[in-house]
């Protein structure tokens, strides 16, 4: 199982959490309203779909093709050379693909971080394939910022092998904010600003 509150795996028989510290009975406070709060201007805007492209459209781009071919010609040894069922059965996988792909592509393009002087904003995708999810979240309710795979690109590679999707956990008293897909200045520069901020 996982932490309600910052994600980490646990033990069911945990009580405690041994990355965050908090109790697994604690009640998760109700998701503040923002009405009230006022945004400020824009300091950065941070897109994110070129990432996503590269992480959840090129990849499958590539696999269909061959899990086509390969789905095609054991079609045709399980159901005796009947090309009519092979053809049906790979025409639907296609479509279905390619329905997959437009829907990946829209959801990547709408992904996004904004960061203001004292909350940071976006929209990530959401655990169901497709969908995105809508987040704001305060410095002053950030309990904790965990990182991972930030500053990890080596130098004298080439730029591209910067898009290994780093990111950054925001942990707050009502969840856990997972925010992937950003490239390694991307993380960095965010985090940067999370961290001066929060400061202040």
């Amino acid at each position: 199982m996982k932490c309600k509150f910052c994600k980490a795996k646990m033990s069911r028989s945990d009580n405690l959490c041994t990355e965050c510290g908090r109790l697994k009975s604690t009640p998760l406070e109700p998701v503040p309203d923002y009405s009230d709060r006022e945004k400020g201007k824009s300091l950065r805007f941070f897109t994110m779909g070129k990432n996503y492209f590269y992480k959840y459209i090129l990849f499958p781009l590539v696999l269909i093709p061959l899990a086509g071919m390969m789905g095609y010609v054991i079609l045709l040894m399980i159901s005796d050379n009947n090309n009519r069922f092979a053809d049906a059965v790979i025409m639907c996988a296609g479509v279905l693909a390619l329905i997959y792909i437009i829907l990946a592509a829209i959801t990547a393009s709408k992904c996004y971080v904004e960061v203001y002087k004292n909350c940071i904003e976006g929209r990530i995708p959401a655990k169901i394939p497709c969908f995105t999810k809508h987040f704001i979240v305060y410095y002053d309710d950030i309990v904790r910022v965990n990182t991972h795979g930030i500053g990890m690109s080596v130098v004298s590679t080439t730029r591209r092998s910067s898009d290994s999707h780093p990111g950054f956990t925001l942990i707050t008293d009502f969840g856990a904010i997972d925010i992937k897909g950003l490239n390694d200045s991307q993380a960095a520069e965010i985090h940067a600003h999370i961290r001066a901020f929060r400061r202040k």
